[in-house]
């Protein structure tokens, strides 16, 4: 490419394709159909009880299942039987006669 194609090329990006694209970035965002509480408009006592509401409702507890009370019983008889072996140690045991047990 020539010297005139290069600066033909920048004029024509800089007269039409800078204003779109600023155009495009400088809108406001549409407003989506979504019903959500404004901040800004809320009093000082409404925003503490939605924060009460939020933090004292209860999550529901998962029930364990076969392989997490398996584990955690295996784990407390290896404690028992062999004390002083690292954490590690007691989990791949556990694992170990968990695949077994599951044969």
């Amino acid at each position: 490419m020539n010297h005139l194609s290069i600066v033909c090329i920048l004029a024509i990006t800089a007269k039409y394709a800078i204003p779109r694209f600023l155009a495009v970035f400088q809108s406001k965002p549409k407003s989506k159909n979504v019903e959500t509480s404004d901040a800004s408009t809320m009093t000082e006592d409404e925003i503490i009880d939605d924060a009460e509401v939020i933090s004292e409702t209860p999550l529901p507890k998962r029930a364990p299942n076969a392989y997490i009370v398996f584990i955690k019983a295996k784990m407390a008889e290896l404690r028992l039987s062999e004390p002083g072996l690292l954490s590690k140690e007691y989990m791949s045991r556990a694992a170990a006669l968990y695949r077994n047990a599951k044969k």
